[in-house]
């Protein structure tokens, strides 16, 4: 029997069918058909019943109209590029707010917001451990 839950963060949340979790994130499918990873450390997590309309809705599909952002070229893997970003963000040992990662990897990085905030979880962890070595 699938497993439904409902991740509520600050700014947003997702319904959806739990694909697989583990100790960093959890992989949703939502009821849009997307695919997500939310992390497990933040926001909160409840079981919801299987929605009555689950199945029914499609993805969006863009109009021929609507013209996509160009963004410059990047080079290297995507947690490596989050990791240079937010390594660019830490100012005199103090890590950056959740809030302003999210949104740099967001804008930067043309992220998710789900997806940006599992990466800055991960390069916070990352830093925390280096700047305690240090």
């Amino acid at each position: 029997m699938p497993h439904f839950i409902e991740w509520k963060a600050e700014d947003f949340s997702y319904k959806g069918q739990v694909l697989e979790t583990n100790d960093v994130e959890t992989i949703l499918l939502t009821m849009e058909g997307y695919t997500i990873g939310i992390p497990t450390t933040d926001g909160t997590i409840s079981q919801i019943p299987q929605p009555t309309n689950w199945g029914q809705q499609t993805p969006p599909t863009p109009s021929p109209t609507t013209t996509k952002k160009t963004t410059a070229v990047k080079t290297g893997t995507k947690k490596q590029l989050a990791l240079d970003l937010y390594e660019s963000m830490i100012e005199n040992n103090t890590l950056p707010s959740r809030k302003d990662t999210i949104n740099q990897f967001v804008t930067e990085l043309d992220m998710t917001p789900a997806g940006a905030s599992t990466y800055a979880a991960m390069c916070k962890k990352k830093f925390i451990i280096q700047l305690n070595v240090m």
